[in-house]
């Protein structure tokens, strides 16, 4: 520390923004010095109208960003949310379990054209019967034109009989559901059964809630680091207001300079896990651009301080993709053995990690490790 890895950083980013580059700078401190630096920088280059810049600690005058907007497949939000759930033993049970119901809710949501955000799904994973209702409502109606009608007989008949227990809504649908099942299936394995997204959905809601809440008690805390602190509102905001929008593609597409600020300093566990999302986001886009355009067109400079904060496994791959996608990756850490213990430990991620770097600048240190 104090050896002048961020100072290093804003001259190579100076330098990137000079060139007309595209850049995206991810600090985990969200130094404010460096953010003074990235916007000289840019306006000495006549580049203002290209700069966005995110900081945890000031959601109100920061750009928006959802780690969680873009995907080649929808199945990996669920991966990119779940990521952050520590599990080893018993505990990758649960972390399935989160995976697997975290999985339906955001395939219904995608289905319905929703917003796919970390505040919609937190609301949804802890309601299913609503998420089935809601889904079951707009899409049967349009599908199934017996629908509306068969359910309100089913009201009818209950209510008929019991009268001073009337038969909820939600109770119809599912009893419509489960004959609506029953009678595809009859027919023969079908595949619009199969591949939908209506027989897992069901399967969530007629859970016991004691049992559902249980099996998916993993990943409540995970959305709550995130919906219940101040930087929420960059995460899930209202598109109709114009606000500006961070989006990877754009960053590039666009040569634009984003910077994103984590405020790790104050909320730590936050950071990491929207950090992790980000670093997702990132391995997801350099997938497309590597099978689009073969690797010869896009061309991103990213900047990561406090290197250690962030990388998991999900670095690796982004590594492993990079170069191939035209993402220039520097990274900025104290120590080798900070790198280590991230991932409990275990010395050959590092070198892993190493490995992949073409140039190491190496500052002074006082761990041998580290100077080897």
């Amino acid at each position: 520390t104090r050896v002048g890895k961020t100072r290093y950083l804003s001259i190579k980013v100076n330098q990137d923004i000079r060139n007309g580059e595209a850049a995206l700078i991810i600090d985990p401190k969200g130094d404010l010095e460096v953010i003074q630096d990235i916007y000289c920088a840019a306006k000495a280059a006549g580049r203002l109208d290209d700069l966005l810049i995110t900081h945890f600690a000031f959601p109100d005058i920061s750009a928006k960003y959802n780690p969680l907007a873009s995907y080649s497949n929808v199945s990996e939000v669920a991966g990119r949310i779940t990521s952050a759930i520590a599990a080893s033993g018993e505990g990758q049970t649960f972390k399935d379990f989160a995976w697997q119901f975290t999985n339906i809710i955001v395939r219904c949501l995608a289905e319905l054209k929703e917003p796919i955000d970390y505040k919609t799904i937190a609301f949804y994973i802890k309601r299913p019967e609503l998420m089935l209702l809601t889904y079951v409502e707009k899409t049967f109606v349009t599908t199934q034109k017996d629908y509306a009608k068969a359910v309100q007989t089913i009201i009818d008949e209950h209510n008929a009989v019991n009268k001073k227990e009337p038969l909820p809504r939600s109770e119809a649908v599912k009893e419509y559901l489960r004959e609506h099942i029953e009678s595809q299936a009859s027919t023969g394995l079908s595949r619009e059964l199969m591949d939908g997204i209506i027989v897992p959905l069901l399967h969530a809601a007629t859970l016991d809630k004691t049992y559902y809440d249980k099996i998916t008690a993993s990943i409540g805390p995970v959305l709550d680091k995130i919906n219940q602190t101040q930087a929420h509102e960059i995460f899930s905001w209202d598109d109709s207001l114009g606000l500006p929008v961070i989006r990877l593609d754009d960053v590039i597409g666009r040569k634009q300079i984003a910077y994103i600020g984590l405020n790790s300093l104050t909320n730590r566990e936050m950071a990491e896990t929207v950090g992790q999302a980000i670093i997702a986001d990132l391995v997801s886009l350099c997938g497309r651009l590597y099978s689009q355009s073969g690797g010869g067109k896009a061309s991103l400079c990213l900047h990561c301080d406090e290197f250690s904060n962030i990388v998991r496994d999900e670095f690796v791959n982004l590594l492993n993709k990079a170069g191939g996608a035209g993402v220039k990756v520097s990274a900025y850490t104290q120590t080798i053995n900070d790198l280590g213990a991230v991932f409990g430990n275990n010395q050959d991620k590092p070198k892993m990690l190493m490995g992949n770097f073409g140039t190491i600048t190496m500052m002074r240190v006082s761990n041998e490790d580290t100077a080897k």
